[in-house]
């Protein structure tokens, strides 16, 4: 036998064996993607969505609070597999796990975030504002793209970028834009976690996310570890007697904005070991400066989520000199929820804080009882120095 044939023999060798080798790995990775694909996520706080497991694809319903109705109807099938013949007319139908993503919230770019999956996103809203160091780092370099904004979405830079999926968080007044998108084949995602009741129900909107990366299994896991912490924090303030009392927000053009005493805030206040007087409707609503000073001049805390970028109590006092009769100025426990501001304004509280209920309340709970987390550094919120 020449050499030359025993070389043509062992590169023979060598390259089926490889192609199996390939096969086995491909076949492999095909299995586990079903077995994720499988996984059957359980809904427990959200009211905005379910998802729900078929033979061979997944349904994924979002609703209308607006209306009353659904709001978008998603079957996802997984990559490579025939679509389902039995499908409402009305289903957006999804190969999933997708490659890309748009987003028009930056509380989408945290919950991708969160299942390590911001490399996929394309394009974003206002994308100096978004507080991910990699989502910002990928915009410097041209990875990602402006689309707009929230409500002024660029729909030539939407349609050129062509994104397997845009997600948005659906504001009735810029959903008219959409029949363009959906027009040129972009399928339209609503995210509506911002309208959730409460915290963990807002947060469990990871599971829809992930429905689309087949990551089903990992934000279920992600999330319980959240879930769990969140009620821990809650049992640190089950049996504390002093419970500070809290006054909200600031003046702006002569109202100030006060949440409801049913509010989420209110709730996520009162599980902190706070004590909130609210008004008596659920929802926010303006009071006059003089209202205020009378329900809550001489409140212990003051807590700020209306102005970042606040750099003193002295410079609070000069944007308004009445801001002194409050007793929490003067006694200097002001604070403000921008420890995490980027230099253009991107503030992370409004973006990974709406996944992380659990940051949220412990930040409180070491704001009004700093003896319970004695080790804790708070995430969101700072307190203002006198100057």
């Amino acid at each position: 036998m020449t050499n030359r044939l025993v070389a043509l023999l062992i590169l023979g060798t060598l390259f089926f064996s490889c192609t199996r080798q390939e096969k086995s790995q491909q076949q492999k990775a095909s299995n586990a993607s079903v077995t994720e694909f499988n996984f059957q996520s359980k809904v427990k706080y959200a009211k905005g969505f379910t998802i729900k497991n078929h033979d061979t694809w997944k349904e994924l319903v979002v609703f209308d609070e607006w209306k009353g109705d659904t709001l978008g109807y998603y079957a996802l099938v997984l990559r490579g597999k025939t679509k389902p013949d039995k499908l409402l007319a009305k289903a957006i139908v999804i190969q999933v796990p997708i490659s890309n993503i748009a987003c028009l919230s930056s509380t989408h770019v945290a919950a991708l975030a969160l299942l390590n999956e911001q490399n996929r996103i394309t394009g974003v809203s206002n994308p100096k504002k978004i507080w991910n160091k990699d989502v910002a780092a990928a915009y410097k370099a041209g990875k990602v793209v402006s689309i707009g904004r929230q409500m002024n979405n660029n729909i030539e830079q939407i349609l050129a970028l062509s994104p397997e999926v845009l997600m948005k968080s659906a504001y009735e007044n810029v959903r008219n834009d959409d029949v363009r998108i959906t027009e040129a084949n972009i399928p339209i995602v609503y995210n509506v976690e911002w309208m959730e009741p409460d915290l963990l129900g807002r947060a469990e909107w990871l599971k829809f996310v992930s429905a689309f990366f087949c990551k089903e299994r990992e934000a279920d896991s992600i999330f319980s570890r959240i879930e769990t912490n969140f009620h821990q924090a809650q049992q640190l303030t089950k049996l504390v007697k002093n419970r500070p009392t809290v006054l909200l927000g600031l003046d702006y053009k002569g109202a100030w904005h006060m949440s409801g005493a049913k509010s989420y805030v209110a709730a996520m206040l009162d599980d902190a070991g706070a004590t909130f007087k609210g008004n008596i409707n659920k929802d926010e609503q303006p009071l006059s400066f003089e209202q205020v000073l009378d329900q809550h001049g001489n409140d212990d805390k003051w807590l700020n989520w209306m102005t970042p970028g606040i750099s003193s109590i002295e410079f609070l006092g000069k944007m308004n000199e009445r801001y002194k009769l409050f007793k929490a100025f003067r006694t200097g426990e002001i604070y403000n929820h921008d420890k995490r501001l980027n230099a253009f304004g991107g503030n992370d509280f409004w973006e990974s804080g709406v996944y992380r209920p659990d940051l949220l309340l412990k930040d409180l709970v070491k704001i009004f009882h700093p003896d319970l987390l004695p080790d804790y550094q708070t995430v969101y919120w700072r307190k203002l120095p006198l100057k």
